[in-house]
Order: C-alpha cells, then structure tokens, then sequence
C-alpha cells in the first residue's frame, strides 16, 4: 500500500461535539452518578393514611347498629301511629294481648320513685287536688 492510500480525504459527518464537551465531561458524568444513586420514589406519610382507614373502619362499624336503631324507632313509630289511629282499639283490648311476662316487666319498669311520689305530695296541695 502507497501512502497515497493512506491519505484520502476524511468525509466530515454533520454532528459536531459542543465546545468543552469533553473537557467537562468527567465532571458531568460524576454528578449525574450521584443524582441516580438518590432514591427517586415519593416518600407517602401513613399518618395521613391511617386517619383515613380508622375513618373507613369507624364506619363500617357504626352504620349496622345506626341502621339497626333507625328501622327499631321507625318500626316503633310506625306502630304507635296504628295504635293511635286506630279508635276501635281500647285499652282493654290491649291488655289481653298482654301475658303474665309482659304485665310483670311493665310493673318493674313502671314502678315510681318513692322519693319523688313523696316530693310531689309535699309540695302539692292535696286537698285541692281532690276537690277538683
């Protein structure tokens, strides 16, 4: 081979390296190293989070007992309000749906306070009461 061989014309590419590319190059690739070396995922606070679940928990607790108490008051309601719209419904007639358990737990739960029967007596004029 000839040196003329050796000494053909380079063909120049159409990219250039920008001015002191190479110069501060090893500095450039350091500090991307270090950056990639930081952990890049979001740190997410549980605190937050565990409001949120005892929120969630609370109410999936509470909301059967909370139903549970609106249908019972509703039932109860709604019962009353037959009872009291119904006028060929007497007293008596409810009594004899009454047992000997019912009448017996009515008696307990009805029982006055004697401390109050007898603070009503003491302040009450009980004769005037009777001549009414």
């Amino acid at each position: 081979m000839s040196q003329e061989e050796f000494n053909i014309p380079k063909i120049k590419s159409g990219f250039r390296a920008p001015e002191n590319y190479f110069e501060n190059f090893s500095a450039k690739m350091v500090q991307e190293i270090e950056l990639s070396k930081k952990p890049t995922t979001k740190v997410i606070s549980l605190q937050k989070h565990f409001y949120w679940l005892a929120a969630c928990i609370a109410f999936i607790i509470i909301t059967p007992f909370a139903y549970q108490y609106y249908k019972n008051t509703k039932q109860n309601t709604e019962i009353e309000n037959y009872i009291t719209e119904q006028s060929t419904i007497s007293q008596d007639d409810l009594v004899e749906l009454l047992n000997d358990n019912d009448i017996n737990q009515l008696k307990k739960e009805l029982q006055p306070d004697k401390e109050v029967v007898n603070e009503y007596l003491e302040n009450t004029n009980v004769e005037q009461i009777l001549l009414d």
